[in-house]
């Protein structure tokens, strides 16, 4: 198979990795560490309860290790050749677009594969203490290898569909949301709305997350089957249209956005915006003009969130009972939080790992430009991005405090929540910008930085706090509702705090620890 020749290149580029190594030995190794916190801190009655709870512990993290892991893996794996120009070079040999799919596919999930076979073990413990079946063990791998490949083929969608990292991403996790959120929500206002019986079961079986779902709340049953199938169709399908789309996109000129209509842009700023731009910001801060180009691009950002006050504004004038509720304040207020720091994060290292491998960043070494102006260029670029709509949003926040339906049962500890989020939303994004402007000085790939701000930022003061209310349980005392979201906010803060000292040191050095793109070691300014 000619596909062969490119899991083998691919896979020796992955072998000069330090993940390539970690991989084998880290899931393993936290899949034992989870399975002593269960048996520490769970008082279990008998083997066959630590079996159920160790079962849907181990299960419900590698469902979250599929669907997200299989993306990250894959988002940038055509991407890279666009940028590097060699997705060309692979056309012009015997291969076809099936060969490359295949070959980046089988290459860039092989050490995620790995990893998650690597928790089965662990996971057998469950069926050895009676908590389970070895049929459940076996459909529960089922389902998590049917995610990872819906997880996979999304991220070789947007991979072959986009040319920078960021943009895959985001991709990425678009059609991975649209499929696990947006399918659900549909099926929900079909339902309540249109009551067509076949849309809400297609939307129910082609759920990338109904197998698990059907496996933890009926078991085995035919069901599960069916939506196997269905979830294949659906990858398939993705599959399919990344494969129509390389085909043609080595002869694609420019950013291969497919695009042809682009004076209807109208983020992409005219002639006169763009000077005024470098007016502006040359004379002032030259490297914030270098990161806030193309101009416009801020206007993306106040239509997303212009547009989503404005149509919860309007279910709120049309729909109160549907959205002028504490549940419904609190939906809105998460999806913006997440969607804002994303987008932080996706923005934030672009530039700076563009300059690295284009030798951008050497020409700047021999400038004039200080590190300290260049780390305060990408800063100002990013307030002028998003300081505007982030201060909206939360005058928008507050005022829902001060004015929102925190009547009845529930409402005023609902308003704390609120008021926690908003805190955490605060002092998360400069964190995650700066954080991950760090990790872009230290890591070669743009991926690989705006994972660790998510990691680090968004997932490690959740894993801690389950982690600290895990360990609280065993107390005579447990934690009212209030001391719990105490906890949760202080723990976040903590974090923030700590990510914030390390992310200051680490752009005070020379150059802020710059490293080679090409060996990763850190070579300060002479």
């Amino acid at each position: 198979m000619i596909a062969l020749t490119v899991i083998e290149r691919e896979l020796r580029v992955a072998t000069r990795q330090r993940w390539a190594w970690v991989g084998r030995w880290l899931p393993a190794a936290l899949a034992i560490l989870m399975f002593g916190g269960v048996y520490l801190l769970y008082p279990a009655r008998s083997s066959g309860d630590f079996g159920k709870v160790l079962f849907h512990s181990l299960g419900f993290v590698m469902v979250l290790v599929a669907g997200v892991g299989g993306m990250l893996s894959t988002c940038d794996c055509l991407s890279r050749e666009h940028r590097e120009g060699t997705l060309g070079l692979l056309f012009l040999t015997e291969l076809s677009a099936l060969d490359v799919l295949a070959g980046k596919i089988l290459a860039s999930s092989l050490r995620l594969l790995l990893g998650l076979m690597a928790v089965v073990p662990v996971l057998a413990i469950s069926f050895l203490a009676g908590g389970t079946s070895l049929r459940s063990m076996a459909m529960l791998v089922m389902a998590i290898l049917s995610l990872l490949w819906v997880s996979m083929a999304a991220g070789v969608f947007a991979s072959a569909r986009y040319r920078t990292a960021g943009q895959s991403l985001a991709g990425a996790m678009l059609v991975m949301l649209i499929l696990c959120v947006g399918l659900p929500a549909l099926a929900s206002i079909n339902e309540t709305s249109w009551s067509v019986k076949w849309l809400t079961q297609l939307c129910w079986l082609a759920w990338p997350l109904s197998a698990y779902g059907i496996l933890v709340a009926q078991g085995p049953t035919p069901e599960f089957f069916k939506t196997l199938g269905v979830v294949q169709v659906v990858s398939w399908g993705l599959l399919l249209l990344a494969g129509l789309r390389l085909s043609g996109s080595w002869r694609v000129v420019g950013d291969g956005s497919g695009v042809r209509f682009r004076s209807f842009r109208f983020w992409v700023a005219g002639p006169a915006a763009r000077e005024r731009l470098k007016r502006r910001l040359l004379d002032d801060t030259p490297y914030a003009w270098r990161c806030c180009l193309p101009a416009g691009r801020g206007r993306l950002v106040w239509l997303w969130v212009g547009l989503s006050w404005f149509i919860y504004v309007l279910g709120c004038l049309m729909r109160p009972r549907w959205f002028f509720t504490p549940e419904s304040v609190l939906f809105m207020t998460f999806c913006t939080h997440l969607v804002l720091k994303v987008w932080v994060a996706l923005e934030t290292p672009r530039v700076f790992i563009s300059d690295r491998f284009s030798g951008a960043m050497e020409l700047l070494r021999v400038s004039l430009l200080s590190p300290r102006e260049l780390v305060w260029g990408q800063c100002k670029a990013l307030v002028l991005l998003f300081g505007g709509p982030v201060l909206t949003t939360v005058l928008v926040e507050v005022a829902l405090l001060i004015m929102g339906p925190w009547g009845g049962q529930g409402g005023a500890f609902t308003r704390w929540v609120l008021f926690g989020c908003l805190v955490v939303f605060v002092a998360d994004i400069p964190v995650l910008a700066l954080f991950c402007l760090a990790q872009a000085m230290r890591l070669r790939s743009e991926t690989h930085s705006i994972t660790l701000g998510f990691a680090f930022v968004m997932v490690l003061p959740w894993l801690l706090f389950f982690g600290a209310i895990g360990a609280l349980t065993s107390l005579p005392n447990s934690l009212s509702q209030h001391q719990d979201l105490t906890l949760w906010v202080g723990i976040c803060l903590l974090v923030d705090f700590v990510l914030w000292a390390w992310s200051r040191a680490r752009l005070k050095q020379p150059w802020g620890g710059l490293s080679d793109p090409a060996s990763g070691s850190s070579t300060p300014a002479s």
